[in-house]
């Protein structure tokens, strides 16, 4: 999966919106605020793999206690749970952060699932904290973990930036599976590029994955295009464009990107199908439903492309996904049963997927109308229920909230509900937005308006 999520399911997406900036929540899971280097974002982000706990501040973790990493943790670990609560305490873990965190993910290497460890490879990459390298490390040059697990482990090294790791991949690079010496190569690639270009952030675009090559420059999809399929190019080059190609989105991108899933590397192919669950577009359905169908596929490209159509959650791949459920191999047969899984919450458009710490804390209390009779929602031009702490107001249909609502943040896909501040709201609704995620108490929001100041 890689947020893959949100790993696949599922990373936020935030784009230009005019006045206003629009994060989508999508198969990189979110809880809270944050980008891959734990930095609060502004004004708010989302984000399995490719979905995240959305980011949390410093306090906001701090208020997550030692026994609720625990239980956590040992959702995570425990075999007698359904995958896909493991999966959702995983990505927990991720967005949390930190040495209990790691060390819980570290645990779950024992597992006899491959698809499980290889996300708990992807999670601990995505958060580029150096003190996950030595169990990686192990991982890598385990010969006994499946090849797609000792190539996430790679990858991953990667991700986390740590030049220190170079000398070890460039020895992995001519390991003897391909899928694994191909990713070492790509990560020494990712790594060299980093020390040439050392101001140069490796940014993901609008996405907030860490990737393994930084998207090109280029932006025509005519010519990216060209250099995706061009297979005597350099790997590290074809990737750049398949990124740069996943940045530009839209049908024409996607129907290229969803050509290299007839490549000849099974690891580009697996790429390509992750990337086509971050792009969500539903021009790749039948590609990537052909790829899943096709038994002689690799099972780690099958997997990745039974985990986008998860994200991209459109009829015709429910149909594929449930056809897929009873595989004969256990890796596409879990990652069906994830990515249906995340075909509901996508379908539902929960609040978030990574929800181990929800799950654990009881529901907050009924807000009382009576409590902010200043503050008015849009949407009814009525006096509003509110929450006492932070003064938003809630629950609101989205089809009735405005968009266009002069300096709003507008965010859309959180759910059947959007949520803004006014700008009358701005200097208490910053710290109030924080409020909210550092207590992880998350509600329903609407926009507001006041006829005086708060």
């Amino acid at each position: 999966m890689r947020a893959r999520h949100t790993r696949h399911p599922f990373s936020p997406s935030p784009a230009s919106l005019g006045n206003h900036t629009h994060f989508n929540c999508r198969k990189e899971l979110g809880v809270g605020f944050r980008s891959q280097r734990n930095e609060v974002i502004a004004p708010q982000d989302s984000g399995l793999r490719k979905a995240a706990l959305w980011g949390t501040s410093e306090e906001a973790i701090a208020m997550v206690t030692e026994q609720e990493v625990e239980a956590i943790g040992k959702t995570l670990v425990d075999p007698k749970q359904p995958l896909q609560a493991r999966f959702r305490a995983l990505f927990t873990l991720r967005g949390l952060g930190g040495p209990h965190a790691i060390a819980w993910i570290s645990r779950g290497f024992e597992d006899s699932s491959a698809l499980l460890k290889h996300e708990l490879a992807y999670c601990l990459g995505q958060m580029q904290d150096s003190r996950a390298i030595p169990v990686l490390v192990g991982v890598l040059c385990d010969r006994n973990q499946e090849p797609m697990v000792r190539h996430e482990a790679g990858e991953a090294l990667g991700a986390i930036g740590n030049p220190e790791v170079l000398d070890l991949l460039k020895q992995y690079s001519t390991d003897p599976v391909v899928e694994v010496a191909e990713t070492c190569q790509l990560a020494v690639g990712f790594l060299e590029w980093l020390q040439r270009d050392p101001g140069e952030a490796a940014s993901s675009g609008p996405y907030l994955s860490v990737d393994p090559a930084p998207p090109a420059a280029e932006r025509d999809v005519g010519r990216l295009r060209e250099t995706l399929l061009d297979e005597a190019r350099p790997l590290f080059e074809r990737y750049r464009a398949m990124f740069a190609l996943r940045n530009v989105g839209g049908k024409e991108a996607a129907l290229a990107l969803a050509e290299g899933l007839h490549c000849g590397s099974a690891l580009f192919r697996h790429e390509v199908g992750y990337v086509l669950g971050q792009l969500q577009h539903e021009a790749a359905v039948g590609e990537l439903a052909a790829t899943l169908a096709r038994t002689t596929e690799s099972a780690m490209v099958r997997h990745e492309c039974a985990e986008a159509l998860g994200a991209i959650a459109r009829p015709a791949c429910l149909t594929a996904l449930r056809a897929h459920a009873t595989d004969t191999e256990r890796v596409v047969r879990e990652s069906c049963e994830v990515a249906l899984d995340m075909y509901e919450h996508e379908c539902r458009q929960d609040f978030q997927y990574a929800d181990g710490l929800e799950r654990l804390r009881p529901p907050p209390p009924q807000p009382h109308p009576e409590q902010h009779p200043g503050l008015h929602c849009h949407a009814t031009s009525a006096v509003a229920p509110c929450h006492p702490g932070p003064g938003f107001c809630g629950p609101c249909p989205r089809a009735l909230c405005p968009a266009e609502t002069a300096g709003c943040a507008y965010i859309p896909d959180l759910g059947d509900f959007v949520s803004c501040l006014s700008p009358a709201l701005l200097g208490v609704g910053a710290q109030c937005a924080l409020l909210v995620l550092s207590t992880w108490d998350f509600y329903h929001l609407c926009p507001l308006q006041t006829d005086t100041p708060v």
